[in-house]
């Protein structure tokens, strides 16, 4: 009998609507109103002297600096009711889905593409508190996905994705170099069957180290005296596949020195 499929795993469920931008835009409304009208009071009192001059600029400047702020907010608001659209993300152990509007794609992880960790941002105690940029997966039809920070925790959206999306891009890129075909993952990196080309200079995978550390990616080749120099710098963010590339560097320098080195491809990653 044959055994029956398991059921896919939620892993990460993300929600973002427009709604909430349109419920708060009369409040903003309100608000940068009320901060004009004390402007106003503000300068009708200091004209007819009925407090102290230097408080009542003090006042005006807050008020000017309030009302300024809320129409700030306002526009931004009325901006995303307008062009955002209702969407929710989940992401399984078998794929994703991505549903923008009443249109609802799923994808098995074997259909994706690009992974790309183009987010950034600052962390307290694990939770997000600033965040830029996005996370993009590109699928094998064309269609580009974005997990932004509206969204939520981009970098917990990045680690439940590298963990499937890795091994798989890795294995797809070891197929592609043993067909002879050339990989670019980077406008100024590109990997072929005897090694890398980085910044114009090619490196073979006999000389190669290569380290992570933080968003930035370092490729060093080894000197006649036998040390490693850094010959190329490459931010992380911009790097297709980053995860892939790296299992598949650290295996391949591996077989090229004949050493089984797990430290010739070292990520120290803050996701």
């Amino acid at each position: 009998m044959a055994r029956m499929a398991e059921k896919p795993r939620l892993l990460l469920q993300a929600e973002l609507r427009r709604k909430p931008y349109w419920s708060r835009l009369p409040i903003l409304v309100l608000g940068t109103i009320a901060a004009s009208g004390a402007y106003w009071a503000l300068s009708v009192a200091q004209r007819r002297g009925l407090a102290d001059s230097l408080l009542l600029d003090v006042g005006r400047l807050v008020a000017v600096v309030l009302a300024g702020l809320l129409a700030v907010l306002t526009g931004l608001s009325f901006y995303r009711g307008l062009t955002r659209r209702n969407e929710r993300i989940q992401i399984y152990d078998q794929g994703f889905v991505w549903k923008r509007g009443k249109q609802s794609r799923r994808y098995a992880w074997n259909k994706v593409n690009v992974f790309r960790e183009g987010a950034g941002g600052v962390h307290v105690f694990n939770r997000p508190l600033l965040q830029w940029g996005s996370q993009q997966i590109v699928t094998r039809d064309g269609a580009t996905y974005r997990f932004k920070p509206a969204h939520g925790d981009t970098r917990r959206f990045a680690r439940a994705v590298r963990k499937y999306v890795g091994p798989l891009t890795s294995t797809r890129m070891g197929q592609m170099l043993r067909a002879e075909r050339p990989i670019k993952i980077h406008p100024r990196l590109t990997v072929y069957p005897g090694g890398v080309e980085a910044n114009g200079r090619e490196i073979p995978w006999s000389q190669m180290s290569i380290k992570v550390r933080g968003n930035i990616m370092r490729i060093r080749q080894q000197q006649p005296n036998g040390k490693y120099k850094t010959v190329a710098r490459f931010n992380t963010r911009r790097i297709d596949n980053l995860v892939g590339f790296l299992e598949l560097a650290q295996t391949t320098i591996g077989i090229h020195t004949g050493e089984q080195r797990t430290a010739a491809a070292t990520t120290q990653r803050s996701a």
